[in-house]
């Protein structure tokens, strides 16, 4: 399963800092049934991860971590289930039949 996380950096936090702390993430072991795909960032300090799961306990405990290991880091954290588009595409066209028919 993909798991994929938008987050926004905290703004009152020196560049410094940041790099400090994504040093001591970038350490931080992975949990059993959780990889770490990519990290990706923007100039504007907001970004995803995604991650490859094996279940929910797995995302949860990668979460969890984060955040207890890195307070302050993140303003905003928003995650969820993921799945690629040429497999979300089908399966919505084919909820949307199923509607139309009741």
């Amino acid at each position: 399963m993909l798991y994929l996380v938008y987050w926004e950096l905290n703004e009152e936090m020196s560049s410094a800092e940041i790099a400090r702390t994504g040093i001591k993430l970038n350490e931080l072991e992975e949990i059993e049934g959780a990889e770490v795909v990519s990290w990706i960032v923007t100039p504007d300090n907001w970004g995803i991860s995604l991650l490859k799961i094996e279940n929910e306990e797995a995302a949860f405990k990668t979460v969890a971590r984060w955040r207890i290991a890195l307070p302050g880091l993140f303003k905003c954290w928003k995650g969820a289930l993921a799945m690629e588009v040429e497999q979300a595409i089908p399966l919505a066209v084919s909820e949307s039949e199923a509607i139309e028919k009741l």
